[in-house]
């Protein structure tokens, strides 16, 4: 009875965790978003790139970490507290990274005559310097919590499910976190860091 109780509880943690996952998650796309738009303008390719750059990792990270963790299954819950926790170390480092990236970009940028080609590929290459790893690691948690969670066929659909929904209604609030209080509130380094402490 005690053990039924200490699950439901360590699966209640998990589910409270995975919410704010998904909170944290579009609230540092945003604001990433809006720190790389400074450096690379507002432009169509600049916005599709940081855009290609993000959910590439997401889709990255499911297949990279979803293959491993199928050999791995007993240490599922260890995985998923060190990516969220590899998520929360790696945005507390990228205003750094950011200002870092300026001095690379903008000398390019000089220098390339306004040729769209040159300003979109090095543009994506920056993107992907500073992007990548954070929405693997993001994109990882899901397949990671998944194989945790589900342990027959049978409760895969409902759990599935439920871990989506779960998710996607954290991003709704992290949206509108971000917009309604970090953002005028905080400012864009406070809430960034926010976040990363949260993580």
């Amino acid at each position: 009875m005690q053990a039924d109780r200490d699950m439901r509880a360590v699966l209640r943690n998990i589910l409270i965790c995975y919410f704010f996952s998904g909170a944290l998650g579009l609230i540092y796309e945003i604001l990433w978003l809006r720190k790389l738009l400074l450096v690379f303008g507002s432009t169509v390719h600049a916005v599709s790139t940081i855009l290609t750059v993000f959910f590439g990792g997401l889709a990255l990270g499911s297949w990279v970490l979803g293959r491993l963790i199928d050999r791995r299954e007993a240490a599922g819950l260890r995985w998923y507290a060190a990516l969220e926790a590899g998520v929360g170390l790696y945005a507390l480092a990228t205003p750094w990274l950011f200002d870092a990236i300026q001095h690379v970009y903008i000398p390019i940028y000089r220098s390339s005559g306004f040729s769209t080609t040159v300003l979109v590929a090095s543009s994506f290459v920056c993107s992907a310097a500073i992007l990548l790893i954070p929405p693997a690691l993001l994109g990882g948690a899901f397949p990671v919590l998944s194989r945790y969670l589900i342990r027959t066929l049978d409760e895969r659909g409902a759990k599935i499910a439920g871990l989506y929904g779960l998710n996607t209604a954290g991003a709704m609030a992290g949206t509108l976190l971000v917009y309604y209080v970090g953002l005028p509130i905080l400012g864009l380094f406070r809430t960034l860091v926010s976040a990363g402490v949260i993580n």
